[in-house]
Protein backbone atom coordinates (compact mmCIF):
# COMPACT_ATOMS: atom_id res chain seq x y z
CA UNK A 1 0.00 0.00 0.00
CA UNK A 2 1.17 3.41 -0.94
CA UNK A 3 1.91 5.66 2.00
CA UNK A 4 -0.35 9.16 2.82
CA UNK A 5 1.05 12.51 1.87
CA UNK A 6 1.33 14.30 4.92
CA UNK A 7 2.68 14.45 8.53
CA UNK A 8 1.99 12.62 11.18
CA UNK A 9 0.98 13.92 14.92
CA UNK A 10 4.19 13.02 16.27
CA UNK A 11 6.17 15.04 13.86
CA UNK A 12 3.54 18.11 14.34
CA UNK A 13 3.81 17.62 18.10
CA UNK A 14 7.90 17.94 17.30
CA UNK A 15 7.65 20.62 14.79
CA UNK A 16 5.40 22.57 17.53
CA UNK A 17 7.99 22.30 20.33
CA UNK A 18 10.72 23.10 18.39
CA UNK A 19 8.73 26.13 17.17
CA UNK A 20 8.05 27.08 20.76
CA UNK A 21 11.34 26.24 21.65
CA UNK A 22 12.49 28.80 19.20
CA UNK A 23 10.20 31.81 20.29
CA UNK A 24 10.86 31.72 23.90
CA UNK A 25 14.83 32.04 23.49
CA UNK A 26 13.89 34.81 20.81
CA UNK A 27 11.61 36.14 23.26
CA UNK A 28 14.28 36.11 25.84
CA UNK A 29 17.12 37.70 23.67
CA UNK A 30 14.81 40.57 22.94
CA UNK A 31 13.36 40.67 26.78
CA UNK A 32 17.20 41.00 27.56
CA UNK A 33 18.04 43.46 25.04
CA UNK A 34 15.36 45.75 26.30
CA UNK A 35 16.38 45.57 29.42
CA UNK A 36 19.96 46.14 28.95
CA UNK A 37 19.02 49.40 27.21
CA UNK A 38 16.79 50.48 29.72
CA UNK A 39 19.61 49.89 32.27
CA UNK A 40 22.16 51.94 29.72
CA UNK A 41 19.37 55.03 29.62
CA UNK A 42 18.72 54.79 33.12
CA UNK A 43 23.03 55.06 33.66
CA UNK A 44 23.25 57.47 31.51
CA UNK A 45 20.74 60.01 33.04
CA UNK A 46 22.13 59.01 36.53
CA UNK A 47 25.66 60.01 35.43
CA UNK A 48 24.31 63.21 33.91
CA UNK A 49 22.26 64.24 37.26
CA UNK A 50 25.70 63.43 38.68
CA UNK A 51 27.69 65.57 36.46
CA UNK A 52 25.32 68.33 36.90
CA UNK A 53 25.24 68.20 40.82
CA UNK A 54 29.32 68.05 41.08
CA UNK A 55 29.02 71.49 38.48
CA UNK A 56 26.47 72.86 40.27
CA UNK A 57 28.29 72.19 43.79
CA UNK A 58 32.16 72.89 41.96
CA UNK A 59 30.50 76.06 40.80
CA UNK A 60 28.83 77.25 44.24
CA UNK A 61 32.13 76.65 46.13
CA UNK A 62 34.41 78.33 43.90
CA UNK A 63 32.50 81.46 44.31
CA UNK A 64 32.66 81.23 47.91
CA UNK A 65 33.22 85.02 49.67
CA UNK A 66 34.78 85.61 52.70
CA UNK A 67 32.23 88.06 53.72
CA UNK A 68 32.95 90.27 57.07
CA UNK A 69 30.56 90.43 59.98
CA UNK A 70 31.34 93.17 62.29
CA UNK A 71 29.19 92.29 65.78
CA UNK A 72 29.90 93.41 69.48
CA UNK A 73 33.21 95.17 68.41
CA UNK A 74 34.65 92.42 66.83
CA UNK A 75 35.09 91.28 63.10
CA UNK A 76 35.14 87.82 61.76
CA UNK A 77 34.29 85.91 58.33
CA UNK A 78 31.06 83.89 57.66
CA UNK A 79 32.15 80.56 56.83
CA UNK A 80 30.75 77.57 59.08
CA UNK A 81 31.87 74.02 57.73
CA UNK A 82 31.07 70.63 59.66
CA UNK A 83 31.80 67.34 58.51
CA UNK A 84 28.30 66.93 56.76
CA UNK A 85 27.45 70.42 55.86
CA UNK A 86 28.70 73.67 54.95
CA UNK A 87 27.52 77.22 55.44
CA UNK A 88 28.93 80.55 53.13
CA UNK A 89 28.54 83.14 51.08
CA UNK A 90 28.40 82.94 47.73
CA UNK A 91 29.41 85.82 45.51
CA UNK A 92 27.09 84.39 42.33
CA UNK A 93 24.12 85.31 43.41
CA UNK A 94 20.51 84.98 41.63
CA UNK A 95 19.80 87.31 39.06
CA UNK A 96 16.13 88.29 40.85
CA UNK A 97 18.27 88.77 44.17
CA UNK A 98 21.40 90.18 43.04
CA UNK A 99 24.25 90.80 45.65
CA UNK A 100 25.18 88.11 47.55
CA UNK A 101 24.10 84.98 48.75
CA UNK A 102 24.32 82.54 51.58
CA UNK A 103 24.45 79.00 50.69
CA UNK A 104 24.06 76.11 53.09
CA UNK A 105 24.21 72.35 51.90
CA UNK A 106 22.83 69.79 54.54
CA UNK A 107 22.31 66.08 54.24
CA UNK A 108 18.74 65.22 55.45
CA UNK A 109 17.52 61.05 54.82
CA UNK A 110 20.06 60.56 52.72
CA UNK A 111 19.55 63.22 50.06
CA UNK A 112 21.74 66.58 50.01
CA UNK A 113 20.16 69.38 49.94
CA UNK A 114 20.85 73.03 48.90
CA UNK A 115 19.37 76.18 50.66
CA UNK A 116 20.21 79.13 49.32
CA UNK A 117 18.67 82.63 50.54
CA UNK A 118 19.08 86.55 49.76
CA UNK A 119 20.06 89.40 50.18
CA UNK A 120 22.65 88.61 53.19
CA UNK A 121 22.55 91.00 55.52
CA UNK A 122 24.94 90.97 58.60
CA UNK A 123 22.01 90.96 61.09
CA UNK A 124 20.49 87.80 59.77
CA UNK A 125 23.75 85.95 59.34
CA UNK A 126 24.57 86.97 63.03
CA UNK A 127 20.81 85.80 64.81
CA UNK A 128 21.46 82.91 62.46
CA UNK A 129 18.00 83.30 59.88
CA UNK A 130 17.58 83.23 56.41
CA UNK A 131 17.01 86.15 53.58
CA UNK A 132 13.73 87.29 52.58
CA UNK A 133 14.45 85.13 49.47
CA UNK A 134 15.06 81.49 50.18
CA UNK A 135 14.78 78.35 48.54
CA UNK A 136 15.56 74.54 48.71
CA UNK A 137 16.95 71.96 46.03
CA UNK A 138 17.71 68.86 45.56
CA UNK A 139 20.93 67.85 44.51
CA UNK A 140 21.70 64.23 45.54
CA UNK A 141 19.59 61.27 46.17
CA UNK A 142 20.56 57.70 47.98
CA UNK A 143 23.77 59.38 49.85
CA UNK A 144 24.56 56.84 52.06
CA UNK A 145 27.70 59.12 53.46
CA UNK A 146 29.13 62.39 52.79
CA UNK A 147 32.11 64.32 54.33
CA UNK A 148 32.96 68.09 54.26
CA UNK A 149 37.04 68.65 54.65
CA UNK A 150 38.60 72.41 54.95
CA UNK A 151 41.91 73.18 53.43
CA UNK A 152 44.27 75.12 56.24
CA UNK A 153 47.19 76.77 55.17
CA UNK A 154 49.71 78.80 57.11
CA UNK A 155 52.90 79.08 55.01
CA UNK A 156 54.58 76.02 53.99
CA UNK A 157 52.25 74.02 56.38
CA UNK A 158 48.73 72.68 55.53
CA UNK A 159 45.78 70.32 56.83
CA UNK A 160 42.76 69.19 55.80
CA UNK A 161 40.68 69.67 58.57
CA UNK A 162 36.64 68.63 59.85
CA UNK A 163 35.70 72.27 61.00
CA UNK A 164 36.16 75.47 60.06
CA UNK A 165 34.64 78.58 61.67
CA UNK A 166 35.17 81.56 60.35
CA UNK A 167 34.63 83.59 63.42
CA UNK A 168 38.09 82.07 64.97
CA UNK A 169 39.70 81.52 61.62
CA UNK A 170 38.64 85.19 60.33
CA UNK A 171 39.43 84.20 56.68
CA UNK A 172 38.13 80.73 54.33
CA UNK A 173 39.52 77.33 53.68
CA UNK A 174 42.11 77.26 50.67
CA UNK A 175 39.79 74.68 49.79
CA UNK A 176 37.26 72.30 50.18
CA UNK A 177 36.97 68.41 49.75
CA UNK A 178 33.78 66.50 49.23
CA UNK A 179 33.62 63.07 49.61
CA UNK A 180 30.40 60.92 49.77
CA UNK A 181 29.47 57.73 49.23
CA UNK A 182 26.20 57.13 46.94
CA UNK A 183 24.15 54.17 45.05
CA UNK A 184 23.96 54.79 41.35
CA UNK A 185 22.64 51.74 38.88
CA UNK A 186 22.31 49.52 41.51
CA UNK A 187 25.85 49.64 42.95
CA UNK A 188 27.21 51.92 45.89
CA UNK A 189 30.13 54.06 44.52
CA UNK A 190 32.21 56.45 46.15
CA UNK A 191 33.41 59.99 44.69
CA UNK A 192 35.53 62.75 46.15
CA UNK A 193 36.13 66.25 44.57
CA UNK A 194 38.35 69.16 45.67
CA UNK A 195 37.74 72.53 44.88
CA UNK A 196 40.28 75.40 45.41
CA UNK A 197 38.92 78.50 46.40
CA UNK A 198 41.08 81.75 45.23
CA UNK A 199 39.99 84.72 47.49
CA UNK A 200 40.30 83.71 50.63
CA UNK A 201 40.50 87.33 52.58
CA UNK A 202 38.11 90.34 51.95
CA UNK A 203 39.94 93.54 50.32
CA UNK A 204 42.51 95.45 52.73
CA UNK A 205 40.12 98.07 55.04
CA UNK A 206 37.07 95.86 54.47
CA UNK A 207 37.19 95.20 58.55
CA UNK A 208 36.62 98.38 60.44
CA UNK A 209 35.34 99.19 63.44
CA UNK A 210 31.42 97.79 63.87
CA UNK A 211 28.63 100.58 63.15
CA UNK A 212 25.31 100.24 65.41
CA UNK A 213 21.85 101.68 65.04
CA UNK A 214 20.06 103.30 67.81
CA UNK A 215 17.89 99.91 68.02
CA UNK A 216 21.09 98.14 68.87
CA UNK A 217 21.46 96.08 65.74
CA UNK A 218 24.10 95.91 62.98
Amino acid sequence: MKRSAGFTFLEVIISLTIMSLVAVITYGALRLGVQAAERGEERREENQRMRAALSFIRRQLKSAYPYPIQNQGESFIYFIGGKEGVSFISSASRPEAGGFEKVTYVLQDQELWVRTSAPVLPVDLVEDREGALSQEALVLTGVEEISWEYLWEMGDKVEWRQEWNGKEERTIPAAVRVTWRAQMGGFTQDWQMVVPIAVHVPPQGVIGRPARLRTGRL
